[in-house]
């Protein structure tokens, strides 16, 4: 028995309605999500990056500005280690593989310090920047580094950092375009010697500020300072230097919480005032 000939043509519709739907979402960003067409690319997409994720194990580069040669050798951890007779071509090496390895995470940082973060995940973070910009840290951080003399050791290796990292993004490829970055549709932007003081600055709130120091003193006041101690240690229980130590696990020194002790509700209501 024949088909019906309107059945072929309905059939035929649909899948080219199909077919053109599927061409649209995949060459264009919707509601925000990337394109899935260039995402899912098997050649420069997401796949490629497990190529690139771990570090070759032999490649030579010719890298702008480099006085000397470097070598850069990974660990069986990943972690490199720069050898070179230049401090400042072992600082460009520096800039380099912190490149590969992190530079979202340098992007996001210091976009955060800058109150830009809304230039690259759009206006849902601009309460973010208004905060970030009214906190200053990205005018005092430029402030010092223009106060640096052009020939002081300082200025000289925070612009050979830069030669680093603009040297990884200058040479790298479509298919090493970090995952984040494809998500939000964006590009890293070139790095200017200035963030590298931003990130500085960073790193110092994120390193100097804790919340759990406004918290001590009124857990303290609840349970007793031994208590407290050990659900405030000074050192980390998990230990896990960068050196290599010949371990293969990081080093756990956990203790146990002894049960808490008298109150002081005076100091209680002092801490939490």
């Amino acid at each position: 028995m024949n088909r019906p000939r309107s059945t072929s043509v309905v059939t035929v519709a649909l899948a080219t309605i199909v077919l053109l739907g599927t061409l649209y979402v995949g060459g264009r960003s919707v509601a925000g999500a990337p394109a899935l067409g260039p995402l899912l690319d098997p050649a420069h997409g997401v796949w490629a990056l497990a190529r690139s994720s771990a570090p070759p194990r032999s490649a030579d580069l010719v890298m702008p500005h480099m006085g000397s040669d470097v070598e850069v050798r990974f660990d069986e951890r990943g972690v490199p280690h720069i050898f070179s007779g230049s401090v400042a071509d072992a600082v460009r090496a520096l800039g380099y593989v912190h490149a590969r390895d992190r530079l979202f995470q340098m992007e996001l940082q210091t976009r955060a310090v800058a109150g830009t973060l809304a230039e690259l995940v759009g206006d849902r973070a601009l309460p973010v920047d208004r905060e970030a910009r009214a906190q200053g840290l990205a005018d005092a951080a430029l402030r010092g580094y223009e106060q640096l003399d052009p020939g002081s050791p300082g200025r000289v290796l925070t612009e050979a950092y830069s030669d680093g990292v603009n040297a990884y993004i200058d040479g790298m490829t479509a298919a090493e375009l970090p995952f984040e970055f494809r998500l939000l549709s964006g590009r890293p932007q070139r790095w200017a010697p200035e963030y590298t003081a931003y990130l500085f600055a960073r790193m110092g709130l994120t390193l100097a500020y804790s919340s759990g120091e406004l918290r001590r003193p009124a857990v303290e006041a609840l349970i007793g300072r031994a208590a407290t101690d050990a659900l405030f240690p000074a050192d980390n229980p998990i230990q896990e230097p960068i050196q290599p130590n010949g371990q293969r696990a990081p080093r756990l020194d956990w203790k146990s919480i002894p049960a808490p002790g008298p109150s002081d509700p005076v100091a209680a209501r002092t801490a939490l005032a």
